[in-house]
């Protein structure tokens, strides 16, 4: 993650002032994750927009569903840990502005974790792999990459709002959903899918077969 923290990294010098306390916020939490399999080697190739406008798909000859043919647009892709692998694609995260497809987001969700799932034996380190990435997601993980290598910034001013709320973030302890820091931005009141927590989204415990397990079943 350093490397993106160099001298000559970021696009202005305002935000590469602020570098050096990034390094110094991160340096614990990736001291208490130095053992996270899914931090570390080996490395994985990541496709960095995963976006329904780059997924080809081919109409089954047995008209059956449309299946997978191709991923393209693969222009900045990088290689990094598994984490990065597993991911929702954009168009089944949700955004405030769009909370008429909150519950047809949360089921595609559901669907495309298990599809994951699936493809894996049963109990193999693969699937428990999956498992763990999904269920790990972080804000400083996710919002690492989107400030500091996936993001092209304009102005200077944009920039250095963006890396001094990050570091601001790690130093208040606001590492994990529940202190106000989201995995993802785009629903104010975001909260990890059910099988990946004990609560339902109105606190109230998940009944058994709401609640989904490694076996996806």
């Amino acid at each position: 993650m350093f490397s993106f923290l160099s001298t000559d990294g970021g696009q202005f010098a305002a935000a590469r002032a602020l570098f050096p306390a990034v390094k110094e916020t991160l340096e614990p939490l990736l001291a208490e994750h130095a053992q996270n399999p899914i931090l570390n080697p080996p490395w994985r190739l990541i496709h960095v927009d995963f976006n329904w406008q780059n997924v080809l798909f081919e109409q089954d000859e047995s008209n059956g569903p449309p299946r997978l043919s191709g991923v393209i647009d693969w222009d900045c892709s990088f290689i990094g840990p598994v984490y990065y692998l597993y991911e929702y694609p954009p168009f089944i995260q949700d955004d405030d502005l769009e909370k008429d497809r909150w519950e047809t987001n949360k089921a595609a969700r559901k669907q495309y974790v298990k599809s994951i799932l699936d493809s894996f034996p049963e109990g193999s380190e693969a699937r428990n792999e999956a498992w763990e990435c999904f269920r790990q997601k972080s804000a400083w993980l996710n919002r690492f990459t989107d400030i500091f290598f996936l993001q092209r910034w304009y102005t200077e001013s944009s920039e250095n709002i963006f890396v001094e709320r990050y570091v601001r973030a790690l130093q208040e302890g606001r590492v994990h959903a529940e202190n106000g820091w989201n995995a993802y931005p785009g629903r104010r009141n975001y909260k990890p899918d059910s099988e990946f927590r004990e609560e339902s989204d109105d606190g109230s415990e998940e009944s058994g077969g709401e609640r989904s397990s490694h076996s996806s079943k």
